[in-house]
């Protein structure tokens, strides 16, 4: 998973979302380059050990566990978001998920855009005293004073 904060990583969602549809480009190209050599118009010449063309399919498995790794990120933060009910899950969905504006958020309900930016602000917020929290609980249980047994 990408470091940093909460915040950080929501506004990663949309990125996330090319990195694997690029994967999962680059694994169809793999497929059908592969489905060339087995049986289509190039399944007559032969392949040698070092050629490009013996190497099609090598990185399938990688690309695979990449593309699945990047779903549990966003399923993760698609989680997060869902952390979150009525109007704050709303703008978090819009902005992060969608990708709209602050702007296009505020016409979508009819607010002002400053009350949508006041409201973006207080989640931006939120998600640092989670991180905060968070962080404080992992030290305060890494001390040695603390231990529990």
């Amino acid at each position: 998973m990408r470091t940093g904060s909460r915040f950080d990583r929501l506004k990663d969602y949309l990125s996330i979302d090319e990195d694997i549809r690029y994967l999962k480009w680059k694994i169809n190209k793999m497929k059908a380059e592969e489905e060339r050599w087995l049986t289509g118009d190039l399944s007559h010449i032969h392949l040698e050990a070092k050629s490009t063309g013996s190497h099609t399919i090598d990185n399938y498995e990688e690309y695979q566990k990449q593309v699945e790794k990047l779903q549990q990120e966003q399923k993760a933060l698609l989680a997060l978001v869902n952390t979150f009910k009525g109007y704050s899950n709303d703008i978090l969905r819009l902005k992060y998920i969608e990708g709209k504006t602050l702007e296009e958020i505020a016409e979508i309900f009819g607010y002002s855009e400053s009350a949508i930016q006041r409201k973006h602000a207080e989640l931006h917020r939120c998600l640092d005293w989670l991180d905060h929290w968070e962080e404080t609980k992992e030290q305060l249980e890494n001390r040695l004073d603390y231990q529990t047994k």
